[in-house]
């Protein structure tokens, strides 16, 4: 770096570093969570880009936006030491694929790895992409999110999901595992961390405990899941074989398999999806050609499941457009609670229902149903009880 470019990136640095305390000076959740931003050396680092930073030009605010406002001024701050700031990334493709990794990008704005070395403050500036699942992780420092432009879904363990839209926060206590997910439109944030562990890094939770967790958390604000059987996340753990299927890549590629209420979980199933033993039950039955290409299945707790539990089994269900699942019956009851997508269930002799993301429905012990789904996939949370030992067969229309 050149002694004009040196003293270009000082100047842009000091501009981000007063628009972050003029966001705390209107944000009381932040002042009281750090203090004040104390002044700090700058400490020249060299520049590193990410994909992401293209995003940033899109974010930046109107020029109608008054100057007077603290978000707008962040944002332009932010965009002028971008191609000077020192951006990273915390993961690897193994932790959270090419396409996560693509798609999100942060640097220390102060800290004692920041462009200002301080060693009694961190303070970070991220950015991650629209429609992206940011597993769940923790880590030892207790954690304030800020939302300058764009939104996210954030959700942690103990707490009800929260949209951030710009200029509110979401702390996070030490240790406490927490997530988010971005619809729709990119994400800044301004990101402060303080106490034991500010050095440390973020882990990653495993994709199997995240998927619990989010079916936990849908339980626990989801009256018919949790009237029909509960999950805990004290159940024990084991480890099962990775078994793909067609029917994996189909979800794995599958465009439209969300939904605003469920975001969080559907990305998690995805998350989870190359690690999962997934089932083909009707092999080697009289199924129609086909249908094995095409119908998904997967246990996540049960008898054979990745969490073991013998009172309650719990599975998810993916079915692309266009596909019929044929008459069956199980000694099991059982609960289909849709997700994302929407399908069409008969349930004996009763009237055809047409179910959305939200939409559940109860089958019997021993009641024939069937589904159809047309020009949606279909993703399902399935919850078994009673025989969890017989498998589904085949049956007549009655």
């Amino acid at each position: 770096m050149t002694v004009t470019e040196l003293t270009q990136a000082e100047a842009a640095f000091r501009t981000l570093l007063n628009a972050a305390r003029a966001l705390m000076d209107g944000c009381p959740e932040l002042t009281v969570f750090s203090g004040p931003l104390p002044d700090a050396p700058f400490a020249p680092r060299a520049a590193h880009a990410v994909p992401m930073l293209g995003t940033l030009q899109a974010m930046l605010p109107t020029p109608q936006a008054e100057d007077a406002n603290a978000n707008a001024a962040f944002v332009r701050a932010v965009h002028a030491v971008a191609p000077f700031a020192e951006w990273r990334r915390s993961y690897s493709e193994a932790e959270v694929g090419a396409d996560f990794l693509a798609r999100y990008g942060w640097f220390e704005l102060l800290g004692p790895e920041g462009h200002f070395q301080c060693d009694t403050h961190r303070a970070y500036v991220g950015i991650w992409g629209s429609d992206l699942y940011y597993p769940w992780h923790a880590h030892e420092a207790e954690e304030i999110y800020y939302c300058a432009a764009g939104s996210a879904i954030f959700e942690a363990e103990g707490d009800a999901p929260a949209v951030l839209t710009p200029g509110q926060t979401k702390a996070h206590t030490g240790h406490q595992p927490h997530a988010m997910t971005t619809q729709g439109s990119p994400i800044l944030t301004f990101v402060l961390w303080r106490g034991p562990g500010m050095a440390g890094k973020p882990a990653m939770t495993d994709p199997a405990d995240a998927l619990l967790t989010e079916v936990v958390a849908l339980q626990d604000r989801t009256p018919a899941l949790a009237d029909f059987g509960r999950l805990s996340k004290a159940l024990p753990k084991r480890s099962v074989t990775p078994h793909p299927i067609p029917a994996a890549a189909l979800m794995a590629a599958e465009p439209a398999l969300t939904s605003p209420g469920h975001a969080g979980l559907c990305a998690a199933i995805q998350a989870y999806g190359p690690h999962a033993h997934w089932r083909e039950t009707y092999r080697g039955t009289a199924i129609p050609p086909g249908f094995l290409d095409r119908f998904g299945c997967f246990a996540l707790a049960g008898p054979n499941a990745p969490f073991a539990a013998q009172d309650i089994a719990a599975f998810f269900v993916y079915m692309p457009p266009g596909l019929h699942y044929p008459w069956h019956e199980h000694p099991a009851e059982e609960l289909y609670y849709i997700l994302a997508g929407s399908a069409r269930f008969r349930v004996g002799t009763e009237p055809e229902r047409t179910l959305h993301a939200g939409d559940h429905v109860f089958h019997a012990s021993g009641a024939p149903h069937m589904t159809v789904t047309d020009d949606a996939p279909m993703l399902a949370l399935v919850l078994w009880r009673g025989d969890l030992a017989t498998r589904p067969v085949l049956s007549s229309a009655p």
